[in-house]
């Protein structure tokens, strides 16, 4: 471990987090989650975790229970596939007052729940998200960093792997995240969020995520992909968002 390295324990950690149930889903043959333990272990004692995946694990759920449980309420939970069916399979089951949906790939710091707690204090009626900061040093994940800034703090356009946080009763205004759509059910739930007037708050702090799939696909094949998909998919919401707005 190095860029999510601690510099304290569960036990000298200050802030409480209180009734914030964590959602993560777990795709097939997805192990990223754990090397997330690491990091789980940072949350305050007796925050509920929700691991949601499409069939029973018993050799993970062991490996969950023997490293998270204690003081923690652990979960496994299972879903549909499609990361829509897990997440709000996972926040139907959640019993905290606040959802924190977090990527499997996702690494965080203790500055990092320090940052989400006085965002969830200052606004707990808003959708809150991270700054998001890819691992690694290539100067091409760096473009990538400054790409997503941009997207979310101008455009108010953050993607689920920046940590998507909010009152559960706000989650269910929104009326879950959509089924049936090939990808970007998490853009998708943040413009029907503006459809609605429902603010977004940018954390103070960043959710490390891994750049395996640029590595995978090719920096600029995959970056061009996915601005041809937001705009294709965004597009249609930014007309019902005008209409809403327009005067009658």
């Amino acid at each position: 471990m190095t860029e999510s390295a601690r510099t304290s324990s569960p036990q000298d950690f200050s802030i409480t987090l209180k009734n914030v149930s964590v959602v993560i889903p777990v795709g097939p043959h997805d192990n990223a989650w754990k090397e997330l333990i690491e990091d789980l272990i940072n949350l305050p004692l007796k925050t509920e975790i929700l691991f949601v995946g499409s069939h029973f694990a018993p050799e993970s759920v062991s490996l969950i229970s023997e490293t998270l449980a204690l003081g923690r309420s652990v979960r496994w939970i299972t879903a549909k596939q499609g990361r829509a069916e897990q997440m709000n399979a996972g926040a139907e089951k959640a019993t905290g007052d606040f959802v924190w949906f977090l990527h499997s790939d996702s690494r965080f710091t203790l500055q990092t729940l320090m940052g989400l707690e006085v965002s969830l204090q200052k606004n707990p009626d808003l959708i809150h998200y991270f700054k998001l900061r890819f691992s690694g040093t290539s100067p091409l994940t760096r473009l990538n960093d400054l790409g997503v800034l941009i997207r979310s703090r101008y455009f108010k356009m953050p993607f689920g792997d920046q940590g998507l946080c909010m009152k559960k009763s706000v989650f269910r205004e929104l009326g879950d995240f959509p089924l049936g759509t090939a990808y970007g059910e998490d853009h998708l739930l943040i413009w029907n969020a503006h459809q609605r007037g429902i603010a977004l708050s940018e954390i103070q702090a960043c959710l490390l995520t891994s750049p395996r799939k640029y590595e995978k696909g090719g920096w600029l094949k995959t970056t061009s992909r996915h601005l041809w998909l937001t705009y294709k998919q965004a597009a249609p919401e930014l007309v019902k968002l005008l209409k809403k707005q327009s005067p009658r």
